[in-house]
C-alpha cells in the first residue's frame, strides 16, 4: 500500500510539473530554484489566470466592488509580467543551449584531432617494433578518448573484443584493451551464436541496447545498457568495441551508432601498418546465413 501512494504521488507530481511549468525550468542557469520556476510558468496558466482574471475584474468593477477589482488587476499584472520574464528565460536557456553544444563540438573535435595525430604518427615509424609499441599507446589512447566522451564521466565501460580463433570465429577481451569502471575487463566471449558478432561479420554493423530489462536481455548481466561496434575495413574484422554502463540510458543512440563508429574506424586504423600478422575475420563468413536462419 506505501509503495502504491508513494508511486502514485510521484506520477502525480510528474503531471503537474509537466502541466504548471515549461519543460526548460530544470535546465540549470545561475539562478535560485524558486526563480527558475517562477519564470517558467506554463502559457496554459499565465493565459488562464489572465482570461479568468479579466472577466472577475469586469463583473466586480461593474458591482462597484473598486478594491476586489484592483487585486484583481495585480493578479493580472503579475501574470503578464511572468509571462514576460518566461520568455526572457527561455531566450537565455536557448543562447545556454547553443553556447554548451558548441563547446562539446569543439571538445569533439579537439579530440579527434589529437587522437589521429596520435595514429598517424605510430602508422610513419617505419621499425616495426616501435611502431608496434606507438601503435599499442595509439590504441590505448583511443579506448581512454571513448570512455570519457561516451556516456556520464562515471560508471561506463569500454573494451576491445580481439579475434583470437578464425575457425570457428571468436573474439575474446584484449588484456590491454579495456578503461573504465572497476573489474572493467569483460570475461565474455563472442562467437557466431551471439547477435553481436553475427552483426559484426554478416553486416558489418554495430549494436545499441538501451536498456536491457525492457529489451529481455539476460538480467544477470553487470550493466543495463550497451552498445557495441565492429573495428573493420570494408573487408575485414579485427575485433568490436564495446560500452556498457549499470544504467540504463547512460548511452544515447547519437553516442552508440555514430560517435562509437568514430572511433572504431580510427581504431581499425591502427591495424593497417601491420595487416600480415593482425588477426582478422573476412566480413560476411557464414554470418549472414545465420541471421536468415
Amino acid at each position: 500500500m506505501a509503495n502504491w501512494f508513494v508511486s502514485s504521488w510521484s506520477s502525480l507530481k510528474r503531471g503537474a510539473d509537466r502541466f504548471l511549468f515549461t519543460e526548460d525550468y530544470k535546465f540549470s542557469l545561475q539562478e535560485t530554484p524558486w526563480a527558475a520556476k517562477a519564470t517558467s510558468v506554463s502559457p496554459h496558466v499565465t493565459n488562464f489566470i489572465a482570461v479568468i482574471g479579466s472577466l472577475a475584474a469586469g463583473a466586480l468593477l461593474k458591482d462597484g466592488s473598486w478594491s476586489w477589482g484592483i487585486l484583481v488587476g495585480i493578479v493580472i499584472a503579475i501574470s503578464i509580467f511572468l509571462e514576460y520574464q518566461r520568455d526572457a528565460r527561455s531566450a537565455r536557456v536557448s543562447n545556454e543551449k547553443g553556447r554548451l553544444q558548441q563547446q562539446a563540438v569543439k571538445d569533439l573535435v579537439l579530440t579527434l584531432i589529437d587522437t589521429t595525430q596520435g595514429t598517424s604518427d605510430a602508422l610513419s615509424i617505419e621499425e616495426k617494433r616501435p611502431r608496434q609499441e606507438s601503435l599499442a599507446s595509439a590504441r590505448r589512447a583511443i579506448l581512454s578518448t571513448v570512455q570519457q566522451s561516451i556516456g556520464p564521466e562515471n560508471g561506463v565501460r569500454v573494451n576491445f573484443f580481439e579475434v583470437t580463433c578464425l575457425d570457428p570465429p571468436t573474439l575474446e577481451a584484449s588484456g590491454h584493451g579495456h578503461v573504465g569502471r572497476d573489474n572493467h575487463r569483460s570475461t565474455r566471449v563472442f562467437t557466431l551464436a551471439d547477435e553481436t558478432l553475427q552483426l559484426a561479420l554478416g553486416r558489418n554493423q554495430g549494436r545499441f541496447v538501451e536498456d536491457t530489462h525492457l529489451a529481455e536481455i539476460d538480467s544477470s548481466l553487470p550493466y543495463q545498457t550497451f552498445a557495441t561496434m565492429p573495428v573493420s575495413s570494408e573487408k575485414y574484422l579485427y575485433g568490436i568495441l564495446t560500452v556498457d554502463s549499470p544504467v540504463a540510458g547512460d548511452i544515447n543512440e547519437f553516442e552508440a551508432k555514430h560517435l562509437l563508429n568514430l572511433y572504431a574506424s580510427q581504431f581499425a586504423l591502427t591495424f593497417m601498418s601491420d595487416l600480415k600478422n593482425a588477426m582478422r575475420l573476412p566480413i560476411g563468413r557464414g554470418a549472414d546465413r545465420t541471421l536468415d536462419q
